[in-house]
């Protein structure tokens, strides 16, 4: 993390991964990441259900800061969500994901039922498993289906109420009801009575209404608990660990209760039934007479061999001035020990710039502390094992890793967000690379991770706006700007607010003022800030600028920009522009306008009647109806004039049309080519 290397050391370092780069198509394996955080999932992500799983982001939760949820806290839910992309067993399955089991109200309800994870195979075409105790893979004759998932090859439950490792209900074996247990079940067959058998569970305990090693949070809470109340994180593996000759299949279930604590197994199976070539994973959740809401997120379907990285952040979304803490676990995952294992990790914008760490940029890191996780062979360079270092800091920033066989190393950055950077996230990206390992990790996918922050900020705008659309060089002109913030959070105290302004070439500004807003200015550009807070959906007060204008030319555009913690608001409202159109006079404009008669003269009378109207495009000024001057057959001119107030802007266009209803049509008709006639 703290740069330590040499320069040459470094360039070979860099040279090293430039070559990783180029083979990791060769080694590459799969790695499928779907955090469930925003309004999307991916196009390879199915939910359904009734009703159909949804996710929390912007109802109930913050804006990409949601969970998947798969029920609601009320009675005969289901619903599930699979990635309908498939991966190779191989070598191996890993299944990363985090959960909250929870509910309301606890009066009468011991919740129900659990969340079932399942692994199926990529060629069958998918069908859920019965819901109610079964958790959508194994069958439930009673509620809803008669046969397990379809192509299921493994199914674990995380069963709060206790029911899938229950013979009933069409379940094949099983101890009984077994609440606040893991549980696995075998393989979907064509035959009722061999179909999903219970294989194994773990009770990790008996007390329905405790949160100790419970699968679910058994305390009522009108919103999701916190981590610090109750957090599940699970790692389900399936590992091939036998021979040709003799197949076995390793199934570890580990879960970690705390964000930055060790994993736990909970579970562990040997099967000697073989997967499919080609799996697929889901989720599947329900409720019965007792009901718990079930939600998942920050979801890793992995390799489970070689070394690997993750990466969290504590705030999806957060503000200017808030503290955020990134969690940055390198995994070795083979079994033999490792040195020269190369972590890098970079904090970059919403446009991908690495960010400034000083205290003026977008983010200061206050301190990275190293964790071994309690394994003395486990070192990074710079680091003594759980003492914060807190200077010395490079972005990018690298480390030499050692690593004990199958252990985890763990970074912890604890940084500040200063300003609003580009683009308007955070993002941590973390690489690792073990070409200097001496090993060939298989899978190359896994090994690069980011996770990203949104910062939320007041959403300011800006509006102008002129006295008069004219310009006036004898009166003058007064402009207004009106700086809003339109976010949903208010302005941070001490964060500059700026109003650019450059006033046109040739204008004269006679004052610039503006309550609260300090004002200075080099010739005609003007700046106003200020650093007290505005609330959302609330305004300063407006900035004045009173100027006078030249006396000649044809307009003029003044355009003002606002700026808020060193960043311009978004492109569509940073600015605002105002015209001032030039004063022309009064002119007086001669439009022939004609007509064509046939051999008797027909007299035309006065405007209202023979010519019916006149219309004016453009400017605001006001134009004489034209006269009829002759009744003489052919050719008749009119004069149609145009005069401005004193501070108008020109007509642009006037159009004379005549009353062809006036006229008998043996008579008179228009000649083409002159009727209507325009002026421009």
């Amino acid at each position: 993390m703290i740069n330590r290397f040499t320069h040459t050391a470094f360039i070979s370092i860099l040279l090293i991964i430039s070559n990783f780069l180029f083979v990791t198509n060769i080694l590459a394996q799969f790695t499928i990441k779907e955090n469930f955080h925003g309004n999307t999932v991916g196009n390879n992500i199915i939910l359904g259900g009734t009703p159909t799983a949804f996710l929390t982001s912007n109802n109930p939760d913050p804006a990409n800061d949601g969970w998947l949820r798969l029920t609601n806290s009320t009675g005969n839910q289901k619903g599930f969500a699979y990635i309908n992309t498939s991966f190779p067993t191989t070598l191996g399955v890993l299944i990363d994901f985090e959960y909250k089991i929870w509910r309301t109200s606890t009066s009468g309800n011991t919740g129900a039922d659990g969340i079932g994870i399942y692994f199926f195979d990529a060629s069958a075409a998918f069908s859920l498993g019965g819901y109610g105790g079964s958790l959508g893979y194994a069958p439930n004759t009673e509620a809803s289906s008669s046969t397990g998932l379809a192509g299921g090859y493994l199914g674990i439950g995380l069963d709060e109420f206790g029911n899938f490792s229950n013979p009933t209900e069409g379940r094949v074996g099983g101890p009984g009801v077994k609440c606040n247990s893991v549980t696995l079940r075998g393989a979907t067959t064509s035959n009722a009575a061999t179909t999903n058998p219970y294989l194994t569970h773990n009770q990790l305990q008996t007390n329905a209404s405790s949160n100790t090693n419970s699968i679910d949070y058994n305390t009522a809470t009108a919103t999701r608990p916190t981590d610090a109340q109750f957090y599940r994180r699970v790692k389900i593996t399936i590992v091939p660990t036998g021979t040709v000759s003799t197949p076995q299949y390793l199934v570890t279930v580990v879960w970690r209760l705390t964000p930055t604590g060790p994993d736990t197994q909970i579970l562990s199976y040997t099967t000697t039934t073989p997967p499919p070539t080609n799996l697929k994973v889901g989720f599947a959740a329900s409720t019965g007479g007792s009901s718990n809401y079930h939600e998942i997120r920050n979801v890793i379907v992995t390799t489970p061999g070689g070394v690997r990285v993750d990466n969290n952040v504590d705030k999806s979304n957060a503000k200017v001035g808030d503290q955020i803490t990134y969690t940055i676990n390198a995994y070795n995952q083979t079994n033999t020990g490792l040195s020269n294992l190369i972590l890098s990790d970079s904090i970059k914008n919403g446009i991908g710039k690495i960010v400034n760490l000083c205290s003026s940029g977008d983010f200061t890191i206050n301190s990275i502390t190293f964790n071994n996780n309690g394994n003395a062979g486990n070192t990074a360079s710079g680091f003594t094992n759980g003492v914060p270092v807190t200077t010395g800091f490079t972005n990018p920033f690298n480390a030499n890793l050692s690593m004990a066989a199958n252990s985890i190393s763990t970074f912890t950055i604890v940084g500040t967000i200063n300003n609003l950077p580009a683009g308007g996230t955070l993002k941590n990206a973390v690489g690792i690379n073990s070409a200097l390992t001496g090993i060939t990790d298989e899978d190359l996918t896994n090994n690069n991770f980011d996770v990203t922050t949104n910062v939320l900020n007041a959403d300011f705008v800006i509006n102008s706006s002129v006295d008069k659309s004219c310009a006036d060089p004898t009166i003058g002109n007064t402009y207004s700007l009106l700086v809003s913030n339109n976010g949903t959070e208010p302005s941070v105290a001490g964060k500059t607010v700026k109003v650019t302004d450059n006033i046109p070439a040739g204008f004269t500004v006679t004052s610039a003022s503006g309550s609260g807003w300090v004002v200075s200015h080099v010739g005609n550009n003007y700046t106003f800030t200020r650093s007290d807070v505005l609330a959302s959906m609330s305004s300063y007060p407006a900035i004045s600028i009173a100027v006078v204008p030249p006396a000649a030319g044809s307009s003029w555009v003044n355009t003002a920009t606002v700026a808020y913690a060193g960043v311009e608001a978004s492109t569509n409202n940073n600015s605002s522009s105002v015209t001032l159109y030039a004063k022309l006079g009064a002119p007086t404009v001669n439009s022939p306008v004609n007509y064509c008669l046939g051999s008797t003269a027909v007299a035309l009378t006065a405007a209202g009647s023979n010519l019916l109207w006149y219309n004016s495009i453009g400017g605001i000024g006001s134009a004489t109806p034209p006269i009829p001057s002759t009744t003489t057959v052919g050719s008749t001119t009119y004069y149609v004039s145009q005069s401005n107030g004193s501070c108008e802007s020109n007509l642009s266009t006037i159009i004379v049309k005549v009353n062809l209803a006036s006229f008998s049509t043996t008579n008179v008709s228009l000649c083409p080519s002159d009727l209507p006639y325009s002026w421009n």
